[in-house]
Parts: C-alpha cells; sequence; structure tokens
C-alpha cells in the first residue's frame, strides 16, 4: 500500500514540476514577445521623429513662393478660356431676364365645355325570353 502510494505522490509532483515549467515557459515567451514590440515601437518612435526632422529641414529650407507669378498656368488665362459657371451677375443676362420678365403671358385657354347630363336608364323593351316576363308579371 505504501508503494502505490508512493508511486502516485511521485507522479503528481512530476506532473506539477510540469505544469510549472510549462507556466514558466509561457511566460518567458510572453516577455520577449513584450520586449520584441517595445523594441519595435522604439525603432518606429525613432523613424518617425527621423521624417518629423527632414520635414522641418525641408520647410526651413524651402523658398517663399513669388508673389508676382500666378500659382498654376491656368491663373492667367482665366477670363480667355474658361469652362468655369460664373455665379456672379452679368449686365446682359440681367437685362435678357428683365425683358423677359416684362412680357405679359398669354391669356388662358377657354375652359372646357360642360359635360353633357348622362341620359335616363331607359326601361327595358322587350324580355330576353318568356321566362323574365312570367317572373315580373308574377312579382307584381
Amino acid at each position: 500500500m505504501v508503494l502505490i502510494n508512493q508511486q502516485v505522490a511521485d507522479e503528481i509532483a512530476t506532473l506539477v514540476a510540469r505544469h510549472r515549467y510549462g507556466v514558466e515557459d509561457s511566460m518567458d515567451a510572453v516577455r520577449a514577445a513584450e520586449a520584441a514590440s517595445a523594441q519595435k515601437n522604439e525603432e518606429i518612435k525613432a523613424a518617425a521623429d527621423e521624417r518629423k526632422q527632414e520635414l522641418v529641414e525641408k520647410a526651413a529650407n524651402a523658398q517663399p513662393p513669388e508673389e508676382d507669378k500666378p500659382r498654376n498656368d491656368w491663373a492667367g488665362k482665366r477670363n480667355e478660356q474658361s469652362n468655369e459657371i460664373s455665379l456672379g451677375g452679368d449686365d446682359e443676362f440681367e437685362e435678357e431676364q428683365q425683358s423677359a420678365a416684362r412680357h405679359t403671358p398669354p391669356p388662358a385657354p377657354p375652359p372646357p365645355p360642360p359635360v353633357a347630363p348622362k341620359p335616363a336608364p331607359r326601361r327595358r323593351a322587350a324580355f330576353d325570353d318568356d321566362d323574365d316576363y312570367e317572373n315580373q308579371s308574377w312579382l307584381r
């Protein structure tokens, strides 16, 4: 009996040790992943800081645009050729609109003639068959 209890106790101790080692291995893997992630974040931050510094240097070295020079090629030709729709009122257009507004509209068309009343329903002059005649006379 003691021998069986000793074997069970040894197996339990072995399982507990394996479980502890498994947990420690998992914790080591998590720590390694966290360290790798922190290192990658530092690399990304360093690259972002370098890029920011480059942009600041480029902005400082950039020359301001000349005031006399138009920003785009088409800016000077705006009035010559354009597909733009101007929202401001043109005098010619306003005159056309006002002259069109002065015209009186044509008179309204005359109303349609009244509808003729329906004729009164006619009495039935003849019966389709003798049975209808007999039924009608019988009901009176």
